[in-house]
């Protein structure tokens, strides 16, 4: 029962929400980049490679080793540019 609500709930999220992938370039890309957090830095290019325009995270490191392509913003940075009132 609790793998169904599971399922139903990650089915609820795809509705809305795109899985991407990252190709073994971008994997390599991401290896050689500035980043020294190996997960940021997959997610980061994976980002970067499909033209995401914002990546959200409230890491200061991963924020000043962002390129101007694919700014690192905030949590309560991302609202404010969506306009969501808090």
């Amino acid at each position: 029962m609790v793998f169904r609500k599971q399922g139903n709930l990650i089915i609820s999220l795809l509705t809305d929400n795109r899985v991407i992938d990252i190709s073994h370039e971008t994997t390599l890309r991401a290896l050689s980049s500035e980043i020294d957090d190996i997960e940021d830095a997959l997610q980061y290019y994976t980002a970067l490679t499909n033209n995401i325009h914002y990546f959200v995270s409230s890491d200061k490191v991963l924020q000043r080793s962002a390129i101007p392509a694919l700014p690192v913003v905030s949590p309560t940075q991302i609202l404010n540019i969506v306009n969501f009132p808090l």
